[in-house]
């Protein structure tokens, strides 16, 4: 019957087969790495000495040689796999080599390459099988938790040093009061243990192994406090909601929620700033009321509370809703418009905010003749706020089927008005005139400014 080898059996096999290579190569009188017509000539391998394991440093020895003159020696380590293939190691080009993690499991050799005036030879020592270092805790592990019936006690490994991949097996263990005595609790093999009845009145710990191929360690941690009846931390039942308006300068207000609890309850509240779609959110530093006063940091962005619930038992947190984008206050010169809107000249407009092509507008709406017509375009800024003094430009696409008409500036209510006249290449049959219209603040940088684009059509025929 067949029976397979072990990784320490297959790791000399491979060594005794590497071995028996290089002693076939010398047999043949052919140094390694291909035959050489001239150079000295070796009479005893090189060797290594040093102990093969990561941390250490191996020494390459010559060996011996006869050659024609002075003789000199230069160095190539290399690290042989486990079917006997061997590779340089790159940068491992002198007489000493520190082994690394890379090397444990594998094979290693030095190969000398002696020369004299006449060439050079290459020589492979006897390889070296590396091994690697067993684990070793350098710090015990720890558990946190509240050592209370219910509650819930995780383990973390502590430090370890040894050649990786390292693994971590746990098993937790019921002391006495003190902290001795102490006995393994059956299943509780997990990094996470939750305080049972059984624990009421004794201290806990963690045994945790490392584990490697080349061999494994025990530490265990302190005791934590003694396991004493636990409760529940707050419940959410009704999630915390805000009141007020989402503008620049309004005074928003928090209420907690509804909640659970088996004690006394207390509430500490933090206010976040999130992005409009929610995928970012940060606490906003102070901001720690049942109260918050909006920023102008705030504008464009999205505002919501975190609520910490905490009893004798633990805390819990729930997030309240979003509220809408915060919208700035509308700045100087803003005058009100009817139905209750807002017009602002386009210097308020800046970054982050942006203007808008709100609104298109054509007299008549469909084109039935190249007589002149009227194109009417609204401009608004990213809060919704009718802004004047914005230059708007209209080109048609393709050009040429309208004249070209200067730049116009938008009213007081946003809207500027323009008089387009079809040329006699705008064909008339039905179809659609396609126009390019982009709105811009005087003075400002069409590519980083803060001008809108936009391509509207008016129906021909």
């Amino acid at each position: 019957m067949r029976r397979s080898l072990s990784g320490t059996a297959r790791h000399r096999l491979a060594t005794a087969m590497i071995v028996a290579t290089v002693g076939a190569v010398l047999v043949a009188g052919v140094a390694l790495g291909g035959a050489s017509a001239s150079g000295p000539t070796n009479t005893r391998l090189p060797s290594i000495s040093g102990t093969p394991r990561p941390g250490q440093t191996l020494t390459a020895s010559n060996g011996t040689w006869t050659g024609t003159g002075a003789v000199t020696y230069a160095y190539q380590w290399q690290r042989c796999s486990s079917a006997g293939s061997c590779a340089d190691i790159a940068g491992a080009t002198s007489a000493r080599y520190a082994v690394v993690d890379a090397d444990a499991g594998s094979t290693l050799l030095v190969v000398v390459i002696a020369s004299d005036s006449t060439g050079s030879t290459r020589q492979a020592s006897v390889p070296v099988p590396a091994t690697g270092n067993a684990p070793k805790s350098t710090a015990k592990p720890t558990v946190a938790g509240a050592a209370r019936v219910g509650s819930a006690e995780q383990a973390a490994p502590g430090t370890w040093t040894g050649t990786t991949p390292l693994s971590y097996a746990y098993q937790w263990r019921r002391c006495n009061g003190a902290g001795g005595g102490c006995a393994d609790v059956k299943g509780a093999t997990q990094a996470s243990y939750t305080a049972v009845n059984d624990d009421l009145g004794h201290t806990l710990v963690v045994a945790v192994t490392a584990n490697n191929r080349w061999g494994n360690a025990s530490m265990t941690s302190d005791a934590t406090p003694v396991v004493v009846l636990g409760g529940k931390s707050p419940a959410a039942v009704v999630s915390p909601s805000l009141a007020g308006k989402a503008a620049e300068g309004q005074m928003i207000a928090a209420a907690p929620g509804g909640w659970t609890t088996a004690g006394t309850i207390s509430f500490v509240f933090q206010w976040q700033r999130c992005s409009v779609a929610l995928d970012a959110c940060g606490n906003i530093d102070g901001a720690t009321k049942q109260t918050y006063t909006i920023a102008a940091a705030d504008v464009g962005k999205r505002l919501r509370v975190a609520v910490v619930a905490t009893n004798e038992f633990g805390a819990s947190t729930v997030t309240s809703a979003a509220t809408d984008v915060v919208v700035s206050a509308a700045g100087p010169g803003a005058t009100p418009l009817p139905g209750g809107a807002t017009s602002i000249p386009v210097a308020n407009v800046a970054a982050p905010q942006h203007l808008v092509l709100s609104g298109v507008a054509f007299t008549p709406s469909r084109v039935k003749s190249r007589k002149p017509f009227t194109a009417r375009f609204r401009v608004t800024d990213t809060r919704g706020h009718a802004v004047r003094g914005a230059l708007v430009l209209v080109q048609p696409l393709p050009y040429g089927l309208v004249r070209r008409v200067a730049e116009v500036e938008t009213g007081s209510d946003g809207w500027a008005r323009l008089q387009l006249q079809p040329t006699a290449q705008l064909p008339m049959k039905r179809g659609s005139l396609v126009l390019f219209v982009r709105a811009r603040k005087p003075g400002d940088n069409l590519l980083t400014g803060v001008a809108a684009r936009r391509v509207v059509q008016v129906r021909i025929g």
